[in-house]
C-alpha cells in the first residue's frame, strides 16, 4: 500500500519528470498491472525507471541506459535487449 500511496502522491503532484525507484517492488500480481497502466498512460511525462523486471521495461520505456563498468551506455528498449541477448527473456 504504501508503494501505491507514494505514486499517488507523486502523480497528484503533477510534476513533468518522475523518478520511480522499483515502483512495483513487494505490489501483488493485480497491483503490479494497474501500476504498470498507469505508467503508460503517462504520454506527458518524463519517467526515469529502475527496475530488475525487463518485462516492466519493455511495457514502460521507450530507452534505457545501462550502468556497464562504471560507463552509462544508452539504446532504446529493443537494442538493448538484442545487444545483451535478453529478447527471450520474460522477467
Amino acid at each position: 500500500m504504501l508503494q501505491r500511496l507514494g505514486l499517488a502522491i507523486t502523480l497528484y503532484q503533477d510534476s513533468s519528470i518522475l523518478i520511480l525507484d522499483e515502483p512495483t517492488s513487494g505490489i501483488d500480481p493485480m497491483g503490479r498491472k494497474e501500476i504498470l497502466e498507469v505508467l503508460k498512460s503517462l504520454h506527458d511525462k518524463t519517467i526515469l525507471l529502475s527496475s530488475h523486471h525487463l518485462d516492466e521495461i519493455r511495457q514502460v520505456c521507450t530507452h534505457v541506459a545501462y550502468l556497464n563498468n562504471g560507463s552509462m551506455e544508452k539504446y532504446t528498449v529493443e537494442e538493448f535487449l538484442q545487444t545483451h541477448n535478453l529478447g527471450g527473456i520474460e522477467s
